[in-house]
């Protein structure tokens, strides 16, 4: 037991020293994904796509839209992968924190040049937004890239949808518990990520309860920048003055600069009741 934490404080003082230097990528798939055709042109294949991914890189959360790098991947059945790498900013909305991105590729499928343009991207806190991709295909005599005209060209096809948080994340704790007379299994992942249901974020715990299956806990957060933040470490605490073996958790986290926070401490029954519904107390 002696080992296993001094190995958790060891990982945890490593990250410290690293978190501060390194950027964060987000990743976010479009959910039920639509896509339409207009204009003069048309797809030469169907409209059937099997996913579309937006990479956002971002150097520091306090970092205006201009700094972050932007990529899409789209990948229809029916035609080659399309990557669009290096989108830029074309105009600020909100302030710096949104804005209006265009980039372009040359020699796409039967066209010169496609240019392409997000209207509304806001690259931090992209998750469960409304999302829009139109292609065009360009028109323009000179073709020196990154749709540096105003001139996009002819509308080709347009993809929409809503983004959905699928960054990868590891786990990075891991704690054994006995609950109801059965081994539960508590992992803790690296990653603040965006909720299935809704623009708020948590903190991810993989549970595997003996008999009950796996599930996934979550401890909702309010930080400022808390998808920058990194989990590090559970705190699992128990109620001395029960009958019962009563735990509570918390997370410990760290921010850009290498800061700890203590996310809210909730009782573990309350979360099991919430992921395995009904079964969490047979």
């Amino acid at each position: 037991m002696i080992l296993i934490k001094a190995m958790k404080v060891a990982a945890i003082f490593a990250a410290l020293l690293v978190v501060n230097v390194q950027a964060k990528t987000f990743k976010y798939e479009v959910q039920d994904a639509r896509v339409s055709n207009f204009g003069l042109y048309h797809l030469p294949f169907g409209n059937d796509i099997n996913s579309v991914v937006l990479t956002v890189d971002v150097e520091h959360p306090e970092s205006d839209s201009a700094s972050a790098s932007v990529s899409l991947e789209i990948d229809f059945i029916e035609a080659a992968k399309l990557v669009v790498k290096k989108f830029r900013l074309h105009e600020y909305h909100w302030g710096g924190a949104a804005g209006n991105y265009r980039g372009s590729v040359n020699n796409a499928w039967v066209y010169r040049q496609l240019n392409f343009e997000i209207p509304h991207l806001e690259p931090l806190y992209s998750h469960f937004d409304d999302f829009e991709f139109i292609a065009f295909v360009s028109e323009s005599d000179s073709f020196t890239g990154a749709g540096r005209s105003d001139e996009l060209g002819e509308p080709l096809f347009e993809i929409s949808g809503r983004l959905i948080d699928v960054t990868p994340s590891k786990i990075v704790d891991i704690e054994k518990l006995k609950v109801n007379d059965s081994t539960l299994k508590l992992s803790l992942r690296n990653h603040i990520s965006g909720l299935p249901t809704s623009r708020d974020s948590g903190i991810i715990i993989d549970s595997l309860w003996f008999g009950k299956g796996e599930a996934q806990l979550v401890i909702p957060t309010e930080w400022v920048y808390d998808f920058y933040m990194k989990p590090v470490d559970l705190i699992i605490s128990k109620d001395a003055g029960s009958e019962i073996d009563e735990y509570f958790v918390s997370v410990r986290a760290i921010n850009q600069d290498g800061e700890e926070f203590i996310s809210d401490t909730l009782p573990l029954q309350q979360l099991l009741n919430d992921a395995y519904g009904d079964a969490s107390s047979l």
